[in-house]
């Protein structure tokens, strides 16, 4: 019996896939756009939306004046579909179990997040300015979490492709994780206080969503191969 590696529902992260006739004939774009639901929707619109505060705003105001008001808008982004994804299911508080249908979601919403930390670092500067690599990493960490929610739309070829990727994008935020540690402590009392310091966990609840995705091929795998010994 051939094993599949990816299989062709290979989590649990969207419906089932029940295209008609007409998206089947269509490209890959409009096939992910139609196989997505309006909750995901939202939050690319949001994405994009906060994207495009946080570049425009930087070249509309004069570097000599400062930022910080103008980082409230894509704090109150991230803030906004955060609670938006608690109302409709797709989230829960962080100490129950998350739900696997939401995973898609969360990926986007922590990608919201940040944007805005990086929004806040302009006013209170933790990194310093990004070198090319790291921007490039950032953008490409970026697109894969968006094209993560049509992964199943794909052949399995690219899929091992897109795990490669995957990969790397989780050693940059495991960097990131590590770079903020030491703030964690001083971070915590932030969230308690000021709502802010929640910023510092954003690259650390990333990393922790990389394990969890990176992780389901594997776990698919196993329960083939648990089915294939029991029969």
């Amino acid at each position: 019996m051939k094993l599949h590696l990816f299989p062709n529902a290979w989590s649990a992260n969207a419906p089932i896939e029940e295209e008609t006739s007409t998206i089947q004939k269509s490209n890959w774009a409009q096939r992910w756009w139609a196989f997505t639901d309006s909750h995901y929707r939202t939050g690319l619109y949001l994405f994009f939306l906060s994207l495009l505060w946080f570049t425009g705003i930087h070249l509309l105001v004069n570097s000599s004046k400062s930022e910080s008001a103008h980082f409230v808008p894509n704090c109150l982004i991230a803030i906004g579909y955060t609670v938006y994804l608690l109302v409709v299911g797709k989230m829960k508080p962080f100490w129950s179990r998350q739900p696997d249908e939401g995973l898609s979601h969360r990926l986007l919403n922590w990608w919201i997040w940040v944007i805005s930390c990086f929004a806040l670092n302009r006013s209170l500067p933790v990194f310093q300015e990004s070198a090319v690599w790291v921007s490039m990493a950032l953008v490409v960490s970026g697109t894969l979490t968006i094209l993560y929610s049509g992964l199943t739309l794909v052949s399995a070829r690219l899929r091992e492709v897109f795990y490669f990727c995957w990969g790397s994008s989780l050693c940059l935020w495991l960097y990131f994780t590590g770079y903020l540690f030491w703030l964690y402590p001083v971070s915590f009392l932030g969230i308690l206080f000021f709502g802010l310091g929640f910023h510092t966990f954003v690259p650390l609840l990333l990393l922790i969503a990389h394990f969890k995705v990176r992780l389901l091929p594997n776990i698919g795998l196993m329960n083939k191969i648990g089915s294939f010994v029991r029969k």
